[in-house]
């Protein structure tokens, strides 16, 4: 089966960030953020079934890097404007940002 991809532009991230294409990103990771919030309890549990399983909690935190963007976001832009987009979005507090030892 083939699942078609979507890009939503929400008005009032446009209004709030000045920027669609930035609208457009922050509008990503609304997405999901509304998708890990249960991803530790499930690993909790599926741990306790497997407690050989070495899958670390990620506590909320979302690991994308711009290609993978790029890619769910079907090209509109390329990496280095989602770089800097990225870096707007931080700069005004609408993101946060660390570095995770498993990834350089």
């Amino acid at each position: 089966m083939n699942v078609l991809g979507r890009v939503v532009l929400k008005e009032e991230l446009v209004v709030l960030t000045g920027d669609p294409m930035a609208a457009i990103v922050l509008n990503q990771f609304l997405y999901w953020s509304e998708r890990t919030r249960d991803v530790d309890q499930f690993l909790a549990e599926e741990k306790k079934r497997n407690p050989e399983l070495a899958i670390d909690p990620i506590c909320g935190w979302i690991y994308k890097t711009t290609a993978e963007l790029q890619d769910e976001l079907m090209g509109l832009a390329s990496t280095s404007t989602l770089r800097r987009r990225l870096v707007d979005l931080v700069k005004n507090g609408w993101l946060d940002v660390r570095h995770n030892p498993k990834y350089k």
